[in-house]
């Protein structure tokens, strides 16, 4: 059987700030990034969490 819960607090929080990056983006709520401006987007995100999107 898996398990739904994180198996360390750094992953836990990774992923929370993706999903708060992702809705707040979509929501338009970020300044000088587009709703539906997808490569704005993803430098913010590469910028933020040092990843490639």
């Amino acid at each position: 059987m898996w398990s739904q819960w994180f198996q360390r607090f750094a992953t836990a929080e990774a992923t929370i700030a993706g999903y708060e990056s992702m809705h707040m983006m979509r929501k338009g709520q970020i300044e000088g990034i587009g709703r539906k401006d997808a490569s704005s987007q993803k430098m913010f995100i590469e910028g933020v969490f040092g990843i490639a999107a």
